[in-house]
């Protein structure tokens, strides 16, 4: 069997989703399936710094699977998703996308599709997505969490036993050298991630202003959020913002911190600073942390509980309440042996149950359970 990963985000991107899509290709290809990712050849848009024109390098990924670029113009999205079709081998072909429209599409021409997605889609999607449901093409709908699921499942019945639930997931790190960071005598923090409303770097700030035994380095962001953060945060001498570093450079970052920060507040915005996902959470980031063996700091959310369990993979702050983070970045620079044992739980978390493989297995398993097609 074919997998053909039809992607909106352009390759290269610094977009997160690009980096789920990425590994999850080669995840597939890992397993065996002949992989192929087809992208939009976005040409008026600025390449990501660091880029130096091999995307495996930029990701860290094998180059086991096929990228096929298309070229696009802006808002032509119908235009590319049928391009994108004309490429799939129909007799042996899967399509694998995350775009509601183009799975109507696909269903519409008889491909046969699997369709994933991270949140709850407006009124006219889910329509769509009824009237994809009744389709026998429609072989699974992956989501990250069992709470999305069940919306799902009662809000469109006929979805029930296609829903196949699979967390995203992370890569093992690989050996390298820790960063000096020549503040010796500080905690070493560190934030990895986007800077949109309710990533909670207001958190951040009041950590930093709080505690001056600790340095605090925030790596991501657009340009215009590290300008607005840079103003907010002043002079204080104990943080660094270091702007976009390509995906496959941030393991040493997070491998030479001391501890690690996921302070998401209890509405989280979509790529853009829109929407919020916070009841669906499943974030690359917490897995990323949980495979760096590092201590973290997680925000006591719902969807994040079902991932981490306090005082055993991670410590669990009251997302809002400043001093609840204060006390526990405390608790980790007093008592290193807590430290040490929640990094190393985490960690054999991390390999038991949310390494990409184990992902793709899962996905391809709910589809050999609800299809019988992939054996």
């Amino acid at each position: 069997m074919k997998i053909f990963y039809i992607s909106q985000v352009g390759i290269p991107s610094t977009a997160a989703q690009s980096v789920g899509t990425m590994h999850l290709c080669e995840a597939f290809a890992n397993l065996g399936y002949d992989t192929t990712l087809i992208v939009k050849n976005k040409l008026w848009e600025r390449t990501p710094s660091g880029y130096n024109s091999n995307i495996w390098d930029f990701y860290g990924v094998e180059a086991n699977f096929c990228v096929k670029k298309i070229p696009a113009l802006p808002r032509s999205t119908l235009w590319f998703q049928r391009l994108a079709l004309a490429h799939v081998d129909r007799s042996d072909g899967v399509v694998y996308t995350r775009s509601v429209t183009l799975t109507s599409m696909a269903v519409a021409l008889h491909f046969r599709v699997v369709l994933e997605f991270h949140e709850v889609h407006a009124d006219g999607e889910e329509k769509i997505l009824e009237q994809c449901a009744k389709s026998p093409d429609l072989l699974g709908v992956v989501v990250l969490t069992a709470a999305l699921g069940r919306y799902y499942t009662e809000k469109i019945p006929s979805l029930a036993s296609k829903i196949i639930v699979s967390p995203n997931g992370a890569k093992e790190p690989k050996q390298t050298e820790i960063i000096d960071f020549q503040n010796s005598g500080r905690l070493q923090i560190g934030y990895i991630g986007h800077l949109y409303p309710g990533r909670g770097i207001d958190i951040i700030e009041a950590l930093a202003r709080k505690c001056s035994w600790a340095y605090f380095h925030l790596i991501g962001g657009t340009k215009a959020d590290i300008s607005y953060w840079k103003k907010r945060f002043g002079k204080l001498s104990n943080v660094k913002f270091y702007g976009f570093v390509p995906h496959s450079q941030t393991d040493v970052y997070r491998q030479s911190f001391d501890v690690l920060l996921a302070p998401y507040q209890k509405r989280v915005a979509l790529g853009g600073g829109k929407g919020d996902t916070a009841k669906w959470l499943s974030p690359i980031k917490i897995f990323e942390y949980m495979a760096a063996g590092k201590p973290m700091l997680v925000s006591d959310l719902p969807m994040l509980r079902k991932l981490l369990k306090h005082e055993q993979t991670a410590l669990l702050c009251e997302p809002e309440n400043v001093a609840s983070w204060i006390s526990a970045l405390e608790q980790l620079r007093d008592d290193s042996d807590l430290a040490n044992r929640l990094g190393t739980s985490a960690c054999e978390e991390f390999r038991a149950k949310y390494t990409w493989k184990a992902r793709a297995e899962r996905i391809v398993q709910g589809l050999d359970i609800e299809t019988k097609l992939l054996k």
